[in-house]
């Protein structure tokens, strides 16, 4: 997406598993609860109020302004070994975590198979509920003590 409203999105199911983790972000839970209406189940949330209030919430927390949110530009590719991606306007951004939460349609998806040749994987037809299946890691490369729990001074 390129930043911009968009009309014709769609609204956004919140379960129990989804709950649960925004509840651990402070404040956060409250408002995308104001905004959304119950069904079975679950919340229904517009996809841009939730947009709004998960990026309200970054730049509360973001105190050290180490994250950027870009507008009207997309990923154009992903150098994965040197930490960059290149987007359509040009710019070059390192990162630490690059979080490829760009649709179903993920250009960051495409780029990283196509690249790293990670293996895509599809439930419920060729267009819903894609993920990425990571290759096993060689020995002594990752462990599972290398995985953090993400934490912010404001997450008490």
């Amino acid at each position: 997406r390129n930043g911009t409203p968009d009309g014709n999105a769609f609204g956004f199911g919140v379960g129990s598993r989804h709950e649960k983790f925004l509840q651990e972000i402070p404040g956060l839970w409250h408002r995308i609860e104001a905004q959304s209406a119950p069904v079975t189940r679950m919340r229904i949330i517009g996809r841009n109020n939730l947009c709004q209030e998960m990026l309200v919430k970054l730049e509360e927390v973001d105190t050290k302004k180490r994250c950027c949110v870009s507008y009207e530009t997309s990923c154009e590719s992903i150098d994965a070994d040197q930490r960059v991606v290149t987007t359509t306007n040009g710019k070059k951004i390192n990162y630490d975590l690059l979080v490829g939460s760009d649709g179903v349609n993920s250009t960051v998806r495409k780029l990283l198979v196509e690249t790293k040749g990670l293996t895509e994987e599809r439930y419920l037809r060729n267009k819903f509920w894609k993920s990425l299946k990571i290759p096993k890691q060689a020995p002594n490369v990752l462990s599972p003590r290398d995985f953090k729990r993400l934490t912010h001074p404001s997450f008490k």
